[in-house]
């Protein structure tokens, strides 16, 4: 009832602060041991209402690091329980690692918040859907995001890199699933800085049977394609694929290794492929940004975005969640401009000043 009181539309985050301030020291002195859970149960709650901000911004004001240990702890426990976190036991009989079938999201935080969550964790029940992977059994949302800001919480960076994967599921005969996929615990890294060093992209046929789903397999081939294009002077591939005689005979660009293109046309148009690519978050938000800054004359998402057209390129850049936004000097014998007077940097900063912008409004 009183858990109830608490969490209530009625009262503001400072009063809500400093009541359970309050009733945490009474819980201290009297009834810590059997009445953690209860305390527990409010942070939980809040979690659920606000999808995680309300609970970093309580652990934040809160200048008892004992009463955070404890709740984290506690939380922990839960969450862990909740999402099958016992490690990575049973992953021998895991699709996973029989023929790596399973599915991640990769996103960024600051400190305990993380950039556009929800988004992140749309796509990846989207991408558990086109590799059939059943969701039913998986943690709920707010499980999830309570693990990873603890484990946000323990690692301690200012700046972290986030991998969340989800198992194909545990298998009798090798091939099939029998159900059960696990949310593995969530693999935080320190975000590697950010570079603005212009790409050099080899074209080569191939790229992923099925780009709309971010399945771990086949990244694996890709990796193959990277280290064989770096060894011949490339920093990265940009993939196309032969569609007959639909292009009048070019083939249509896709995606490069592991993220989104962008191409700037000499009358100020940018164009994005819409299909045979990973409808990435980070490509989602720029198409939104070029669109409401009207920097450009018009931004398209075509069906299929051609060879032929690179002549008129003057410009390219690349796109992913962890590198951001990066120049691309060129593709293949095609050169485009860089630098500071360019659109692209320009997108960049719209991207940065949103990015800040984001974690300002959630105060990390």
């Amino acid at each position: 009832m009183c858990c109830h009181f608490i969490s209530s539309n009625f009262i503001p985050l400072e009063n809500t602060l400093w009541l359970a301030r309050g009733l945490f020291q009474i819980l201290r002195t009297r009834w810590l041991i059997p009445r953690v859970s209860f305390l527990t149960g409010f942070i939980c709650l809040k979690i659920q209402r606000t999808e995680g901000e309300h609970f970093v911004v309580l652990l934040k004001a809160l200048q008892d690091k004992d009463f955070a240990g404890i709740i984290f702890c506690r939380i922990r426990e839960d969450a862990e329980r909740k999402m099958r976190m016992s490690g990575y036991n049973g992953l021998d009989k895991d699709l996973l690692i029989i023929r790596g079938k399973g599915v991640f999201a990769t996103m960024f935080a600051r400190g305990t918040t993380i950039f556009h969550f929800d988004d992140h964790w749309r796509r990846l029940l989207e991408s558990c859907g086109g590799a059939h992977i059943a969701t039913s059994s998986l943690p709920p949302k707010n499980s999830v995001l309570a693990t990873i800001a603890v484990s946000l919480w323990n690692k301690g960076f200012s700046r972290s890199a986030i991998r969340l994967i989800v198992t194909g599921g545990k298998t009798r005969d090798g091939k099939h699933s029998a159900g059960s996929p696990m949310v593995l615990p969530p693999m935080i890294t320190r975000m590697p800085k950010p570079t603005n060093t212009p790409l050099k992209l080899q074209l080569r046929y191939g790229g992923r049977r099925r780009p709309e789903i971010k399945m771990i397999g086949p990244y694996a081939d890709c990796m193959l394609d990277l280290e064989e294009a770096e060894s011949e002077g490339y920093d990265d591939v940009l993939y196309y694929e032969n569609v007959g005689g639909v292009g009048g005979g070019f083939d249509a660009m896709t995606e490069t290794t592991c993220a989104n293109i962008f191409y700037v046309l000499r009358d100020t148009i940018l164009v994005t492929p819409q299909s045979g690519v990973l409808q990435g978050v980070t490509r989602d938000i720029i198409l939104r940004l070029a669109v409401s800054s009207g920097i450009f004359k018009r931004v398209l998402e075509l069906p299929k975005v051609f060879s032929n057209m690179l002549p008129d390129c003057i410009e390219a850049f690349r796109s992913s969640s962890i590198s951001g936004i990066v120049p691309i000097r060129s593709i293949g014998p095609y050169k485009f401009q860089t630098g500071n007077d360019t659109k692209t940097q320009i997108v960049c900063k719209l991207y940065a000043d949103h990015v800040n912008q984001y974690f300002k409004d959630r105060g990390a």
